[in-house]
């Protein structure tokens, strides 16, 4: 069932004026009742969406914290009677009476002023000590626009322009980016202060904008408005980083149920160790459930990492209040210097650890790909791109440079372009292979049971593969075959010069070495199969040598056993069976098998016909923008293209070889979002012909024919000569077989030359579906519009049980805190009695 949009002209609204009725009536144990319609609300914007990822967190965030602000003042505390605002009056006035008794014109002003202010700024509960130091008193207002204000939110935009900068070049941001534990721990603490500055300075400049307009029109005064953050020096402990670094937006709310369950419910002492820590571990399991819910709003799953990041914070301060106490059983003075810079480090190494455990569910699911920054479009350059700019124009040699129309790296080419020629090492292999003819030959016709194998299905070797002749029609596996034998030759040979680096799979298959991927059933996998028979053939060396001397072979002279890895386009859309063209397909069939049609076609309709299908599938499977709908089909390919390519150039990783047994629709979209296209305009147009039709219709090489059964894309992954050592991607193609050209050279993304595999990365991950839900976003369609039906009722009645459980959550905690208020009023009305 699809999500219904989120509604803000209807459902903030609606929130916000339930919580102001609640806050402008009377003190009343029947004023709780009113947390039930916003109880409501919340179970149902949980069900509504705003179509954008990053707009479904930013709401999640927002809700659930209004969320618990309300479940403070409407069900923990009796506002009225335990806050009090304070006014600005002469020292002999006398105090304004208690807002309870006043009308409600001065209750509803007094119950907005309260909500607005979520600090407590101007009120009893403001935490003047943890505050950073507000503007004095008498302070004018165009002082504070324009010498205040105006002078931060400059640095503060060039700080975040900065930050976002570095968030998109570094390609561990983006969803295909894989794990940042994947990195140093210099790479990490570099994206964890990247990731904490952007957020410090977006939420800092929102406030700023809030108090120039609150300012400005006279709603309030420039004492009111302290800076949301405190200064940087403070944050020598995890403790004063989240106390007085960070902001204090959620202060009041978490530490309330904090106070209400170790005071009023459990009968803690004040001031105890027991009642301290309670609070402590409560105010982050309840900041863990706001990130949390909104994470589970926006994921739509259960796989956030915030509970378990926030949750860990309260551990972190429990363990240090432990070392400063026995720092002070020997004497150190915590205020020093030195314990200072120690803490520092302390704090840099836990939010390096601690910050992937949040981030990294979000990066996968596509959250940094669309940031929410400030930065100034190409025509209007912001500071940092003008900095930047000119800082290469004068030093030209000095690093990556930032294509600014797509945001993506590119390197100066008189350094960090690879020269083909150049010696390099290649680390891995990545084949895009076209599968092969799916017709077969009527002598060889088999039984349909035979077209539906599963992983581990054992078929006989095929035998050497004969030399080709003209127009003749091979065996519907020979094209896999010959492209597995000629991979072998020129990748696993020792004797080659394109031999894969630190390579274990000669002459023997070293199964964790490969990774063979294809649908189940179908040509697909039996193309598979024929390509591993080519590429690792039987061998008289796959034997295992008992103890007691006896040697077991593999049957068929040596067979080798290497599994296909089956994809089910249910649960991946990487080899979705996309639609081919049916009368194209029916025309090619009648011309191979049918002897009275082929003889009554015209000579030239063949070709024709395979023209107007170039040209139709050409514009159903590409599209002008590497992101649009048209190239979809190599759009849910590229998560498995970067994943294998990052897991190749990572040391520890053992992956050399991967091949994709697919259809001709991907490559069309490669061919378009890789820029290929511009440069081999024979590419613009992939269609499906076996070898002996294409020679037989005398079609011209280079007209737009460029795919035929078992045509192949290999990407290379190649480091260069030190001391960069960079890795860098080469393209070869070739069009089947019998293409005689051979294996050519293409060119990517513009470049010469090679193109390097950061850059790659960068340009693939931003248009790259990697999930159901961004499948479904791209096509309009329901998140689970993919599934199998088992799969999409499971998905429905896994929902149903989610939301009927949150909402028995949300009752249950209403009942709980209604009940412990109750008796708490009955206790103090005894009390007085």
């Amino acid at each position: 069932m699809s999500r219904p949009p989120f509604q803000p002209a209807l459902l903030w609204p609606a929130f916000h004026g339930t919580v102001l009725l609640a806050l402008t009536l009377r003190p009343s144990p029947f004023r709780r009742l009113l947390f039930l319609p916003i109880s409501a609300l919340t179970v149902y914007v949980a069900r509504t969406t705003t179509g954008t990822f990053l707009g479904d967190y930013t709401i999640g965030c927002a809700w659930w914290g209004y969320f618990w602000q309300a479940s403070d003042y409407i069900l923990v505390a009796e506002p009225q009677r335990e806050l009090v605002k304070l006014e600005q009056r002469k020292q002999d006035s006398p105090p304004p009476p208690p807002i309870e008794t006043q009308g409600v014109f001065e209750r509803l002003r007094w119950a907005l002023s309260l909500w607005l202010s979520p600090r407590g700024v101007g009120w009893s509960h403001e935490p003047t000590s943890v505050l950073a130091p507000a503007p004095a008193l008498g302070t004018s207002r165009l002082r504070f626009l324009l010498g205040t204000q105006l002078p931060r939110s400059l640095a503060l935009l060039l700080i975040h322009d900065a930050a976002n900068l570095y968030t998109r070049a570094n390609a561990l941001f983006r969803a295909a980016g894989g794990p940042w534990e994947s990195r140093g721990w210099g790479v990490r603490a570099g994206m964890a202060l990247t990731f904490g500055a952007s957020g410090w300075t977006g939420l800092a400049m929102a406030w700023m904008a809030i108090s120039v307009f609150a300012v400005g029109v006279g709603l309030s005064r420039p004492e009111e408005w302290p800076p949301l953050f405190g200064g940087p020096g403070e944050a020598y402990s995890v403790r004063r980083f989240w106390g007085r670094a960070w902001h204090q937006l959620l202060r009041r709310q978490v530490s309330s149920h904090g106070k209400f369950l170790s005071k009023r419910v459990l009968g803690l002492q004040p001031g105890t160790n027991a009642s301290s820590y309670t609070q402590l571990y409560t105010a982050f399991l309840i900041s863990g459930l706001l990130h949390y819910a909104a994470e589970v709003y926006a994921l739509d799953s259960w796989h956030g990492g915030a509970l378990h990041f926030f949750l860990a914070q309260a551990v972190a301060i429990t363990v240090e209040d432990f070392v400063k106490y026995l720092g002070r059983r020997a004497g150190l003075d915590p205020r020093s210097r030195a314990v200072r810079y120690l803490g520092y480090l302390w704090v840099t190494a836990w939010f390096t650890l601690s910050v992937p455990w949040w981030m990294n569910p979000l990066a996968r699911a596509g959250m940094f790909e669309q940031p929410a920054e400030l930065m100034l479009r190409p025509r209007k350059p912001s500071i940092t791109r003008i900095v930047a700019t000119a800082w290469t124009a004068l030093h030209p040699s000095c690093g990556p440079q930032t294509d600014f129309i797509t945001h993506a790296p590119t390197y100066p080419p008189d350094r960090y372009d690879l020269d083909p020629g150049m010696s390099t090492n290649v680390l891995g292999v990545l084949v895009i292979a076209r599968a092969g003819d799916h017709h077969t030959h009527p002598d060889v016709e088999e039984p349909s049971a035979r077209r539906h194998s599963v992983v581990g299905t054992v078929r006989p070797p095929l035998p050497p593969p004969p030399p080709p002749r003209d127009g003749s029609v091979e065996h519907w596996q020979s094209d896999a075959h010959h492209l597995g034998a000629d991979l072998r030759a020129r990748y696993f040979s020792p004797s080659s010069r394109t031999t894969i680096r630190g390579l274990e799979s000669h002459p023997l298959a070293a199964r964790h070495e490969l990774q063979v991927l294809a649908t189940q059933g179908g040509s697909g996998f039996e193309s598979a199969m024929a390509l591993l028979q080519g590429l690792f053939p039987p061998s008289k060396l796959n034997r295992v040598d008992l103890a007691n001397g006896t040697v077991v072979r593999s049957p068929l002279g040596g067979y080798q056993y290497v599994s296909v890895e089956t994809i089910e386009p249910g649960n991946d859309g990487s080899l979705e069976l996309w639609r081919e063209c049916p009368i194209h397909e029916f025309m090619q069939d009648q011309l191979k098998f049918n002897q009275t049609f082929a003889y009554r076609l015209p000579p030239t309709y063949m070709a024709q016909a395979r023209a107007l299908a170039d040209w139709h599938e050409n514009a159903v499977f590409s599209d002008t923008r590497a992101d649009g709908i048209g190239n979809i089909a190599g759009r849910t390919m590229m998560p498995t293209i970067t994943d294998a390519l990052q897991r190749m150039a990572a040391a520890r990783d053992p992956l050399k070889f991967v091949a994709i047994e697919t259809t001709y629709q991907p490559l069309i979209s490669l061919f378009h979002q890789m820029d290929m296209t511009a440069v081999y305009p024979e590419l613009a147009a992939v269609r499906a012909c076996s070898s002996g039709v294409a020679a037989s219709l005398r079609l011209n090489k280079r007209q737009n024919v460029a795919a035929n059964f078992g045509a192949s894309l290999v990407i290379e992954l190649r480091r260069g000569p030190p001391p960069e050592s960079l890795d860098f991607v080469r393209f070869r193609w070739r069009n089947g077989t019998e293409d005689e050209d051979g294996w050519r050279t293409l060119r990517a993304f513009g470049h010469k030359r090679d193109v390097p595999l950061y850059e790659f990365i960068y340009r693939a991950s931003i248009p790259a579906i990697s999930n159901h839900k961004r499948w479904a976003r791209a096509c309009g369609v329901r998140a689970n519009a993919r599934s199998s039906d088992l799969q999409g009722e499971l998905g429905t009645a896994v929902q149903g049980v989610f939301w009927l459980d949150l909402l028995g959550g949300v009752l249950a905690l209403f009942l709980l805190l209604l009940g412990c208020g109750l008796v708490f009023a009955r206790k103090r009305c005894s009390e007085r009695m």
